[in-house]
């Protein structure tokens, strides 16, 4: 079980951990106003920063990957309608889904 952090213990190494766990990086300049925000300010804004929406998917057209019933592997996939499944999930989830989830399928 996770213990609470104190606020005694928020030092700019948790708080750039936490950052970069939470933003996927950061300028000094970004990481040094997050851990100037304290504990839980900054704990707040990088909930915050993972449940907003950064960008606007709805009017984005289908990547041109969607298109081709191959993997990026090389390797046919055994049914087409898997491979349309998949796209309209992965593009549904960018458009109608929540941000955090928009944010982690493009790393996938």
């Amino acid at each position: 079980m996770l213990e609470n952090l104190e606020q005694s213990n928020w030092t700019r190494k948790n708080a750039d951990h936490l950052f970069s766990r939470a933003t996927f990086g950061g300028t000094p300049e970004e990481r040094e106003a997050f851990y100037q925000l304290g504990k839980n300010e900054g704990i707040e804004a990088a909930v915050d920063s993972l449940t907003e929406a950064t960008e606007d998917w709805s009017n984005h057209p289908y990547p041109e990957w969607t298109y081709d019933p191959e993997d990026p592997n090389g390797d046919e996939l055994s049914s087409s309608t898997k491979w349309e499944d998949f796209t309209d999930w992965y593009i549904g989830m960018l458009r109608n889904g929540d941000p955090l989830s928009g944010k982690i399928l493009k790393f996938l």
